[in-house]
């Protein structure tokens, strides 16, 4: 997927990173401030392949991209796209409205095989 999609399946909750990522474990993810955090509006933060989150912003590298995936990480049920050289689709997954809120249609984490960042 590229940028833009990367960009929307973020607003929706998922992980994402890039398949060009040296780090195999490294993803970002889009945080909305809780009431006692110092930040006011939402940010992009990185998970590290050394375990580490860190704030994190685009290089024209990545927003140029189009090997944007999905990944699965533990606690959260969004499994990864292939890869579209491995035959697979990057579309987004499936999601529905439940009381106002966008929910991804995905099984939970214990229904997937695999439960570490991909």
């Amino acid at each position: 997927m590229n940028f833009s999609e990367a960009l929307r399946a973020l607003k929706l909750g998922f992980h994402v990173a890039r398949w060009g990522w040296n780090g195999k474990s490294m993803w970002i993810k889009l945080q909305a401030p809780e009431p006692l955090s110092k930040m006011t509006l939402p940010y992009i933060y990185m998970y590290t392949a050394q375990g580490h989150l860190v704030p994190w912003l685009a290089s024209q590298t990545d927003i140029l991209a189009d090997d944007w995936r999905y990944v699965r990480v533990r606690g959260h049920g969004v499994p990864p796209a292939q890869h579209p050289a491995e035959g697979g689709s990057a579309r987004a997954p499936a999601v529905a409205r439940i009381n106002g809120a966008l929910v991804p249609l995905t099984p939970r984490v214990s229904d997937v095989a695999g439960d570490l960042t991909q």
